[in-house]
């Protein structure tokens, strides 16, 4: 899956992105174009399941011009001064996800849905800053949604990691496989324990699957180095690949 007109994602024709960013009306939706098959790469390598892109309206960035500072007055009663400005800066995305509350699961074994939200003033505050420099109003609008996806699906996959970290046994089972790990990598002897370690571990989460929904669901746990719930591999990769690619682009 290549780059495809915005258009025809707004059409909800795909099971797996629901995309709701709307472009101004005055925009050309058939140029602005959206790669979903790396949206949907970086999602599974973060283990999302269904993805919802939508916007949301808050404040937006602004400049304070509020401290003027007059030195003197001249004989033709000009006033002779200064004025600090400052930009305050708002956030332009934010993020949230939906965990399986039925399934009682290790967090490895499910797919939350999650939505990122685009701060839609601020969107188009920033690509009317970018109109004013020549760049065409569908490029200006394509780069600040690409640069607001990248940063959230990045953002997301963190805060997943982070949510997934969350009780006080993960935090245990983390640090002491870390410390096996990074033993293993200058000392041999190491090397077999943290096999050991890996192999108990997953077995024994896997094993609780089984319990509690059946041997068919062992088909859902997300592949990875680390044999516990917070996946440290899977939420860098995401993070990466969201920063190394363009999933939003001006087609001339």
């Amino acid at each position: 899956m290549g780059f495809v007109p915005v258009s025809e994602l707004l059409e909800g024709e795909d099971a797996s992105i629901e995309w709701n960013l709307q472009p101004g009306r005055m925009l050309d939706t058939e140029r602005i174009v959206v790669h979903r098959g790396r949206i949907a790469a970086i999602a599974r390598v973060a283990g999302f399941g269904r993805l919802e892109i939508d916007e949301y309206d808050d404040l937006q960035s602004a400049f304070d011009t509020s401290s003027v500072n007059i030195s003197s007055i001249d004989s033709s009663g000009a006033a002779l001064g200064s004025a600090a400005t400052s930009r305050s800066k708002v956030s332009r995305i934010r993020t949230g996800m939906e965990y399986s509350q039925s399934a009682q699961l290790p967090a490895e074994y499910q797919w939350p849905a999650v939505r990122i939200g685009v701060n839609k003033p601020e969107l188009v505050s920033r690509a009317a800053d970018r109109v004013q420099t020549g760049t065409p109003r569908e490029a200006a609008w394509a780069q600040e949604a690409d640069r607001a996806l990248r940063d959230g699906l990045g953002l997301a996959a963190l805060r997943k990691f982070g949510q997934d970290m969350q009780p006080w046994g993960e935090v245990a089972v983390q640090a002491g496989y870390s410390y096996l790990a990074g033993a293993a990598v200058g000392s041999p002897e190491f090397r077999l324990p943290m096999l050991c370690a890996y192999g108990f571990m997953t077995a024994a989460r896997a094993a609780l699957v089984v319990q509690r929904a059946g041997w068919s669901q062992l088909l859902d746990k997300r592949a990875s180095f680390w044999p516990a719930a917070a996946q440290i591999d899977r939420a860098l990769a995401a993070a990466t690949m969201a920063q190394s690619v363009r999933l939003v682009k001006y087609h001339k």
